[in-house]
């Protein structure tokens, strides 16, 4: 069985699972300023000081001391290493590094220190040098055939665009992004496009620069295995009135959507639901976008929501982001982080409509949205959505973005004018697989929270923002309930 090596670098290794084959040789491509500089010394700190891997530094273009200062800015002390005799950092030239005397000297320093990793940057230095593409795919072959024959695993920068003839020469390639963004003005992006006889995780994931280094943030990918089943159990959403409407609650592991135009109690009914949860010991998410989870603690304090006391008990949890700035693949990873660590029950998600600003394109959103409802299922966590309506009365849209058909649940929230006073009424208006009312009920918003009241009586057109009382209605209401 082949030796796998690992890279090290946070969230990457997710993407090619157990590691590369050890003796391979990498490609990290892109442009200047995505990354590969930083990736590769990752690549090679990580290697000495987690697998116990010595490592060689070849640079074509940076002097060492330019380096030393860029690895420090991340806490890795190079100079330390090679005084170690750890690590060898090795200047050279293109044309120095292509011939037989180059590599000579680089497999002189690969035995010096034992190196089992050498990182070279970059061979964009060594293509310069040929007017011919053959000539220059010679040349690369050549390097690439040398580090095998030194049973080193390599891996190889450079900054030539896709189709570039060493993309051919080895065995994976990482490709580098900073695109522009909606929101954030640029994100940086990462595709593993190639990895011989392996498998790899598809699609282009995100990834940050930090003190630390490189992190990578792996998009998510559909369950195969969801549980559908979870015991057919009830679970309340923390408002008796709804519940009734839902004949008992939720199903555990499903997935609620509720909306409504701001102000009509969508995060209230949140709250409700987590600490309704916490009362039974059970261990939930706040997942916000929208307020900090100080104004989140004090909104529920007005309700009389002891939730600084779930929180102290480590029943309930907050995870903000700031909206401009939300990477999606971030934020679920962050999601499954506070899943497996905390063994997190229920989530509310406030609310995937400040998520669909930062995603323009539909079924981008859509899918996000539906990986992460996926997810959770898998996890058996039961998951509340809010999503905020346009209109102030007389929506006719469920959702902003068409996502209703992503979730089991789905809760209309309105606000109505009837008899010159604005009031607010409810419906459920889908549960999958169980049995829901159909009415129309009012609601207030009290010192305690969210509570239903009774049936609206024989009016129309409420969805529609245009009461109208119906005798018709009425009588059919009345023969109904006989």
């Amino acid at each position: 069985m082949r030796t796998r090596v690992e890279f090290g670098i946070a969230g990457f290794d997710q993407l090619i699972p157990g590691g590369i084959y050890a003796g391979s040789c990498y490609l990290v491509q892109g442009e200047p300023g995505t990354g590969k500089t930083t990736f590769g010394l990752q690549f090679i700190w990580e290697g000495v000081n987690r697998y116990g891997q010595n490592g060689v530094v070849v640079t074509l273009e940076e002097f060492p001391e330019q380096l030393y200062r860029d690895a420090a800015s991340f806490g890795w002390d190079f100079k330390e290493l090679e005084l170690q005799d750890k690590v060898r950092v090795l200047f050279t030239s293109g044309r120095v590094c292509a011939s037989e005397r180059g590599l000579e000297v680089v497999r002189q320093a690969v035995k010096e220190v034992g190196a089992g990793r050498v990182y070279i940057d970059s061979v964009s230095n060594i293509k310069a040098l040929f007017e011919r593409e053959s000539d220059a795919r010679n040349a690369i072959y050549r390097l690439v055939s040398a580090l095998k024959g030194m049973r080193v695993t390599s891996l190889l920068a450079t900054e030539s665009a896709a189709g570039a003839v060493e993309e051919h020469i080895v065995d994976g390639i990482v490709r580098l992004g900073y695109e522009p963004w909606l929101t954030r003005g640029r994100i940086r992006t990462l595709e593993v496009v190639k990895s011989r006889g392996q498998y790899h995780r598809p699609g282009v994931h995100t990834f940050e620069i930090t003190g630390d280094g490189i992190e990578v943030y792996p998009r998510l990918e559909v369950v195969e295995d969801v549980a559908e089943d979870w015991g057919k159990e009830r679970v309340s959403v923390g408002v008796g009135g709804l519940d009734r409407l839902l004949s008992g609650g939720v199903l555990r592991g499903s997935a609620m959507l509720v909306s409504g135009a701001t102000g009509v109690g969508k995060t209230v009914l949140g709250l409700q639901f987590l600490y309704s949860g916490a009362s039974k010991g059970e261990r939930g998410l706040f997942v916000s976008l929208e307020e900090r989870p100080t104004e989140i603690m004090r909104l529920a304090a007005g309700f009389g929501f002891d939730i600084e006391n779930a929180v102290e008990r480590g029943l309930l949890r907050f995870l903000y982001r700031v909206p401009a700035d939300v990477d999606f693949n971030e934020l679920a990873c962050a999601i499954k982080r506070e899943f497996e660590r905390y063994e997190i029950r229920r989530m509310v998600f406030d609310s995937v409509s400040t998520l669909s600003v930062r995603i323009p394109k539909e079924h981008q959103f859509r899918n996000m949205v539906y990986l992460l409802v996926d997810y959770a299922k898998s996890c058996g966590v039961t998951t509340l959505l809010t999503d905020e309506t346009h209109e102030l009365v007389g929506e006719r849209r469920l959702t902003t973005r068409g996502i209703s058909s992503v979730v089991d649940t789905a809760v209309i929230m309105r606000y109505v004018e009837l008899n010159s006073r604005i009031e607010r009424v409810l419906t459920v208006l889908k549960s999958r697989g169980t049995a829901h009312s159909r009415d129309i009920v009012f609601y207030r918003i009290t010192n305690k929270g969210i509570e239903v009241g009774e049936v609206l009586g024989a009016v129309t057109g409420i969805l529609q923002g245009a009461p109208v009382k119906s005798d018709i209605g009425e009588r059919i209401i009345r023969k109904m309930r006989l």
